[in-house]
């Protein structure tokens, strides 16, 4: 990645902005949360550059990446601290799987008026099969298909104690094979972390889940 680029991310990442009263309330509510957020926005970034975006439309998908999730606020801690073992038979309840299919809509809620971030929020777990239903997959926006990818991968690729993380290329292809419109973004993720497979870590470096 060339210098002056790799300045533009740093600059984002640095920056204030109006959405740290949100940040803060999500990390003193749900630090690991908090830290997803961050390192899907670094993710987001990373797409939208290889993309070739603007600086203007990277500065507002930063802004709406970095508060995709925003709607976790309305989900209780106890049902965030949940823990999933793959081997295991599922512990939700019906009313569990009800509350966390909620934030999306929740984020949406929180964020208007500001239509692009709200945006994000909403469709940023849409997929064909995916969640929610009754929005129309064709709405999805370029911002919204990258943040869908960035948060995939993390959440797929972030280090969990209840679970063995996949190879970066499993989580890769398992993006692309459930949802097909997510190919650009997720061969312009691709090739960021097989070009600058270090400099990707060092930007998510300080951004791991507190033990």
């Amino acid at each position: 990645m060339p210098f002056r680029a790799l300045q533009r991310v740093l600059r984002l990442l640095q920056g204030g902005d109006s959405s740290e009263g949100l940040l803060r309330r999500m990390e003193e509510y749900h630090p690991e949360t908090y830290l997803h957020m961050r390192r899907t926005a670094v993710y987001s970034v990373l797409i939208g550059m290889r993309l070739s975006l603007p600086q203007e439309e990277l500065d507002s998908l930063y802004q709406g990446a970095l508060l995709h999730d925003i709607g976790k606020l309305t989900l209780s801690k106890e049902l965030l601290n949940r823990k999933v073992d793959p081997g295991q038979p599922s512990t939700l309840t019906q009313n569990d799987i009800a509350e966390i299919l909620s934030h999306p809509h929740a984020g949406y809620d929180i964020l208007m008026p500001d239509e692009e971030a709200a945006h994000i929020a909403l469709y940023h777990h849409r997929r064909k099969d995916g969640y929610p239903a009754d929005v129309p997959l064709e709405d999805m926006t370029l911002f919204a298909d990258i943040v869908a990818v960035a948060d995939t991968y993390d959440a797929m690729t972030g280090k969990r104690t209840y679970r063995t993380t996949p190879p970066r290329s499993a989580a890769l292809a398992a993006i692309q094979d459930t949802s097909r419109h997510l190919e650009r973004c997720g061969r312009a993720l691709a090739d960021i972390l097989s070009e600058n497979p270090l400099l990707t870590d060092a930007l998510t470096s300080g951004l791991s889940s507190r033990s």
